[in-house]
Order: C-alpha cells, then structure tokens, then sequence
C-alpha cells in the first residue's frame, strides 16, 4: 500500500515563482521594498466514507528574496487516521535569463509513516511574447516500497489583470501514462498581491495520495476557489476551499472538502 503525501505543491499553482517575484517587490503604497516573508496556514480534510474522518495538514515556511534567487524553508505536519508525521522541504528560484528561471523542490519526511523518504523536482519557467508563460518540469517521489514518477508543464497567458493556465501532469506507471489535467483563472486586485482565483481539476493523480488500491486507475474531480487578501500594510490572509468527487476504490466516489486558511506577514 503506497503511503499519503501531499501533492498540492505542483497541483495548486502553475507559475508560483513569476508572481511570488512580483510579490516581493515594491509595496504599491508605501513603495517599500519587502524580502522576507513567515507564513503559517492549516488545512482541514473530511469526508465520510469508508469511515467518517477529519485530516489535519499544518505548514510553517520562511521566505527569502535575494537579487536573483528566492529561498523558502517549510515545515509540514500531518495527522492522518491516528498517525502523525513531519516533513522537511525547501524551495529554490533561479533567475536563468530576463524573462526565465529555474525552480527546484526537495523535501524529506522525519517519521516516513505518511510523508515519502523523499521527494525531488525540477521546472523551468519561460515567458514568451510579454503575456505567455510556458514551463516543463519533472518530479520523483521515493517510497520504501515503489517510486512515483511525474512530467507535467503548465501554458499560461497574461491579460490585462487575468491569468490563465492549463496545466497537465502525467504519472508514469509500467511505462503507461495517466493524466491529470488542470485549469485556473486567476483574478490580480489593484495591490498586484491580491487575488481571487478559481480552479478545475480533473484526472487520475489524486490531490493527496491516499495509497488506496492503483493511483493510475482511480479518478478524481475538484473545483477549488481561494484568495489572497489584504489585511493590514504588511499582513495577508489566504483562505482555501475546494469541493472533490474522489474515487477511492474502483468505481466508489466519495465527496470530500477541503477548508484551509493561511496568514502571511511580510518584513
């Protein structure tokens, strides 16, 4: 039986590193410049069958802009049907060109009772014609038992204050290959940090692995809507819901919510 991890690093977003660079840039009111950030967020899962349970994921991260480079640091801890764990995990932005950059992720879980030994990923980022974003990138997630093997890219365009992205991802299994495909549309407010977005995600890769029967034959529906939301001059809050018509056995769904809320302060 494979174990849980999270997956929501590469479903939730599609170019996190081009918009996290706008970010850390400017205030628009007080023109101050901000490199660090501390954000802590907490997500809630439940759902009713095959029992009735509630999932609890907690993230703690640190993020530091430097001139070309941009470094988060993160914690995570689950706790998943009476077992908890922890993991490590790091990110690292590389400007590679004026309009390109390369983002790499590893993360290496304490207990290895929910998290993976470890898990590794590589994307590179390019902006094509001022408004398109392009990226390929790919991921291994190591178990004791088997390795999750992962390609996915994403093709984004850039209107006016709109942004939007296809993003596919493809698992490899017995050199046969399942498809996730996702889409989002993203909504910039007046600061350029706010935003309102709405996602639709429809494949086989789950959003969380649950480590039930084969993930490449199990499929999965989800419409998610979250923000990001100006408290105070230096404060955001990020509230997160997504509804999803899981299959955890073969032709058995279940209906699963998901509610996280996040708080960010920058300095």
């Amino acid at each position: 039986m494979k174990t849980l991890i999270t997956v929501m690093f590469f479903l939730s977003s599609a170019s996190l590193f081009g918009q996290a660079q706008k970010e850390v840039e400017k205030d628009s009111v007080s023109n101050k410049t901000y490199d660090n950030y501390i954000g802590v967020s907490q997500m809630l899962v439940s759902y009713n069958e095959p029992i009735k349970q509630t999932d609890l994921l907690t993230s703690v991260e640190y993020v530091r802009k430097f001139k070309k480079q941009t470094l988060v640091t993160r914690i995570n801890r689950i706790d998943f049907i009476q077992q908890k764990d922890y993991s490590l995990e790091t990110e690292f932005y590389q400007k590679a060109g004026k309009h390109s950059y390369l983002f790499l992720n590893a993360s290496a879980g304490l207990n290895k009772k929910v998290f993976p030994q470890y898990n590794l990923a590589a994307e590179f980022y390019s902006l094509a014609f001022k408004r398109v974003e392009y990226s390929l990138g790919y991921r291994v997630l190591h178990f004791s038992s088997n390795n999750v093997n992962l390609v996915f890219g994403s093709l984004g365009y850039y209107y006016h204050n709109y942004y939007f992205v296809y993003r596919p991802t493809v698992q490899i299994d017995n050199n046969k290959g399942f498809l996730t495909q996702i889409f989002f549309l993203r909504r910039y407010f007046d600061d350029e940090k706010s935003y309102l977005q709405l996602d639709f995600q429809r494949g086989n890769l789950p959003y969380i692995f649950s480590g039930i029967g084969d993930i490449g034959t199990l499929k999965s529906s989800r419409f998610i809507i979250q923000a990001k939301l100006k408290l105070l001059q230096t404060w955001y809050i990020k509230p997160f819901y997504m509804f999803e018509k899981e299959e955890y056995y073969l032709d058995r769904f279940r209906d699963k919510n998901y509610f996280q809320i996040g708080l960010i302060k920058q300095f």
